[in-house]
């Protein structure tokens, strides 16, 4: 990886044969964001997934100026109106999306192909996941860590970062292996789709903001 290296790998996870169910809310994520971004899925024999390639300029965001009682400390003395770099020069980013053609548990073998053909360390990884332990309308980026053991195995490292996007957990009292599983390869009724609909509209409108910064 080059020094301020100005690249991301996007993975949404999900099964080939689970499309549009709960487990595969990873992947679409990353539809409705390649879709906003008028982007084109291809086939990519090499890392057994679909990706989508997208360039954009980002700015950072301005570094907010001192109040008139309060001194400008060395940071914000830097970025001065004089300076070269006032207001802060729009950055060129180029970011991968991934979608891992092969099954949840072997997923980890497409990341890592991914990262080899890329020539990108682990540390460019966001993984988009389902998340069983949150309400279906919350999502949060963590760094570090993963449920995913398959990514971990084949990366070698928990050093990356995780769009964690709730799910929420079945209404039935019933907790068994069998009751969440169907669960999770369930559907979205209509109203948890809406609901859905407002955290892809969310995440589009401030991925950048969390992650680019």
């Amino acid at each position: 990886m080059k020094v301020n290296d100005q690249r991301l790998l996007l993975v949404g996870l999900g099964n080939p044969l689970a499309s549009r169910t709960r487990h595969n809310v990873g992947q679409a994520v990353l539809d409705y964001l390649a879709k906003e971004a008028g982007l084109e899925w291809k086939k990519s024999k090499a890392t057994k997934s679909q990706m989508a390639v997208m360039s954009l300029d980002w700015v950072p965001r301005m570094p907010k100026r001192p109040n008139k009682k309060q001194k400008p400390g060395p940071q914000l003395a830097e970025h001065t109106a004089t300076s070269p770099t006032f207001p802060p020069a729009a950055l060129k980013w180029e970011i991968t999306l991934l979608k891992p053609l092969l099954f949840m548990n072997e997923s980890g073998k497409a990341v890592s192909l991914a990262l080899k053909d890329l020539k990108m360390s682990p540390s460019r990884l966001v993984v988009f996941h389902d998340e069983l332990q949150r309400d279906l309308g919350k999502w949060s980026i963590k760094k570090g860590g993963s449920p995913r053991q398959s990514i971990i195995s084949h990366i070698g490292t928990t050093e990356f970062r995780r769009c964690r996007v709730g799910i929420g957990r079945p209404g039935s009292e019933d907790k068994s292996t069998h009751v969440v599983s169907s669960y999770v390869l369930g559907r979205f009724s209509p109203n948890e789709q809406r609901v859905l609909d407002g955290v892809f509209e969310s995440i589009v409108s401030e991925w950048q903001e969390k992650l680019l910064s």
